[in-house]
């Protein structure tokens, strides 16, 4: 489903928790300026470690517009390490809301995160422990290409 800028912060409501990755395209950091800070309790980013300047620059922004904005280091290629960043993550959260009806709803932009770490990502809010704690909206920021050179214009085009 598509969702105008305009819209982006009522239809996701209130956010107790949003999650991205910083990346090196503008795109990477589009969602996270444009939420309503009013409407997102927790924030948390996810950077790689020595990773390009405009994923420095990228997470600036984001930070500019959700000043609470937590970072999270992680290395690259390393998923076991990565998997534990995040089941830390999201186990605390499970915790701090035990007992309760609600779930949390969680937003989560995938726009930048690696296959890997999304899939890593995805298992982990999909399993039972996990499940019935997160009402999980995922959001992605589509390129606008790939390339300049018209033959290759797209990586995967067709593919979403």
């Amino acid at each position: 489903m598509k969702v105008e800028k305009d819209f982006i912060s009522s239809y996701f409501g209130q956010i107790d928790i949003f999650v991205c990755s910083s990346g090196f395209e503008d795109r990477s950091a589009y969602l996270g300026i444009t939420l309503n800070k009013q409407h997102v309790k927790k924030a948390i980013i996810f950077h790689i470690e020595d990773t390009y300047k405009l994923s420095e620059d990228n997470l600036s922004r984001i930070k500019d517009n959700l000043p609470h904005l937590e970072t999270i280091i992680y290395p690259k290629n390393s998923p076991l390490i990565t998997y534990d960043k995040f089941y830390k993550l999201f186990d605390e959260f499970k915790n701090a809301t035990a007992g309760s009806p609600k779930k949390l709803n969680v937003v989560v932009d995938i726009t930048t995160f690696t296959r890997e770490v999304l899939l890593i990502l995805v298992k982990l809010l999909s399993s039972p422990g996990f499940a019935n704690s997160f009402d999980v909206n995922l959001a992605y920021t589509p390129a606008e290409s790939y390339d300049n050179n018209e033959s290759q214009l797209w990586l995967t085009k067709g593919i979403r």
